[in-house]
């Protein structure tokens, strides 16, 4: 089953949220969405103006992932902003809002709270304890955070280089078969695949009924939670590597399947990335474009997958 982040206080959420978003948030709203106390996704909206520019938005997105609860926490370097209007624009919709917390992801205290005693207006400190148990969790289960979002975002950029990979789809004369494909996607050596074996996946998932096998294996699910995250965390590590090192005419398919793969694990911000390159020259890239409609739909991928997908993109 797909391995669940429970909640267990402002100190711990705030020392993962670099983990759930993939990067360290600066000047950001974050909403995470709970269900008894468990994460079931996060939004992250840009604080580039003021607090009340943003509330439209931040209601469109609760609109279209329903939760039980949510936790806000702006994340700045003023403690002491405002976010009275934020607060009152939730509870007005009937928002059952559990905290809303303010952090430089240093200190953090709750705009709720107003014992001083408990909440001082220079807030807390996150507890160092509560941040290695919560990191050692999520890198455990596979988690990684880059500093910023620029920096994640430069992993999906196409290796300018792709002539091993060129030389070696000339003597690539059959297709993988399901268990094969499998196998070198869920390989973790130290060195990554070989040419031939990039090559190999890239053409394997361009047929129709291969990829579609794969998918239902990679994203297979249990009332809409995957029943195996960590594999699929390995194979988008290897799909990446292959979309990157694999000439964008051939490697579109991979980076289609992989915008599809982050997608399915909440990546959205590199899901729309990774699409981007597949339709560059792929216009009609079943998966990428499947993407990009479910992120601009504002589909949750676990809603989804428990009530939509009954075939594979």
């Amino acid at each position: 089953m797909q391995n669940q982040i429970e909640v267990t206080g402002p100190a711990a959420l705030i020392a993962a949220l670099p983990y759930l978003l993939g990067f360290r948030p600066a000047d950001s709203v974050v909403v995470v969405l709970l269900d008894d106390s468990q994460v079931q996704a996060v939004l992250r909206f840009d604080l580039d103006s003021s607090i009340s520019d943003l509330i439209p938005s931040i209601l469109s997105g609760l609109s279209k992932h329903p939760s039980s609860s949510v936790v806000l926490v702006v994340v700045n370097s003023d403690l002491k902003l405002d976010v009275s209007n934020l607060e009152f624009a939730l509870r007005e919709q009937q928002v059952e809002l559990l905290d809303l917390v303010l952090t430089d992801l240093v200190r953090y205290r709750s705009a709720l709270c107003s014992d001083l005693h408990c909440c001082p207006i220079d807030g807390l400190e996150v507890s160092q304890q509560d941040a290695d148990a919560i990191s050692a969790q999520l890198v455990y289960s596979g988690h990684t955070v880059f500093s910023s979002r620029t920096q994640m975002l430069s992993r999906l950029i196409p290796n300018p280089d792709t002539k091993p990979v060129e030389l070696a789809l000339l003597e690539i004369n059959s297709l993988l078969d399901l268990n094969e494909l499998l196998n070198l996607l869920n390989s973790s050596g130290r060195t990554g695949l070989t040419a031939t074996e990039m090559a190999q996946v890239a053409l394997s998932i361009s047929d129709a009924d291969i990829r579609n096998d794969l998918e239902h294996e990679l994203f297979d699910s249990v009332s809409g939670h995957l029943t195996n995250p960590d594999r699929l965390r390995c194979a988008i590590e290897n799909l990446l590597q292959v979309a990157r090192n694999t000439p964008l005419k051939v490697g579109a398919m991979s980076y289609g399947l992989l915008a599809f793969a982050l997608w399915n694990l909440g990546d959205c911000v590199s899901a729309e990335a990774a699409a981007g390159y597949a339709l560059k020259v792929e216009p009609f890239n079943s998966p990428a474009k499947l993407t990009l409609n479910l992120i601009q739909l504002g589909v949750h991928p676990v809603m989804a997958r428990k009530t939509v997908f009954k075939s594979a993109a």
